[in-house]
């Protein structure tokens, strides 16, 4: 039996208001304290830009993956991507067109802190 993996929802940035009526855009951060996995962070329908900045004391990736179902069932071991820059030991920031379902921080070491911005 596959447990249940936490995932959150990210949420519309309310604080954003430059080009709101042209489009929305979501904000959401995470950090993960110790060695081990985040929430997946689920992207709305309708994003087109993803971009990420991971802050890592220790050493940490982020991963993303366009398997729903598997996030949802808890096994997503098979359907993962690590973002480009690979595991890193400083801050990193990337951008990525959006076709990803859901995205979070894995912590090899250390803390490691997650901002996501995604635009429509």
């Amino acid at each position: 039996m596959a447990v249940r993996m936490k995932s959150v929802g990210i949420l519309p940035d309310n604080k954003d208001n430059q080009n709101r009526s042209i489009r929305k855009s979501y904000t959401y951060k995470q950090t993960v304290s110790s060695a081990g996995n985040g929430d997946w962070i689920f992207i709305p329908n309708g994003v087109r830009m993803i971009s990420v900045i991971l802050e890592a004391t220790g050493s940490g990736r982020v991963e993303a993956t366009n398997d729903f179902d598997a996030v949802d069932a808890g096994t997503t071991a098979d359907c993962v991507t690590i973002w480009e820059n690979g595991v890193i030991s400083s801050t990193t920031q990337s951008a990525m067109l959006a076709p990803v379902v859901a995205v979070r921080a894995v912590s090899t070491s250390g803390e490691v802190k997650l901002a996501v911005m995604a635009a429509e």
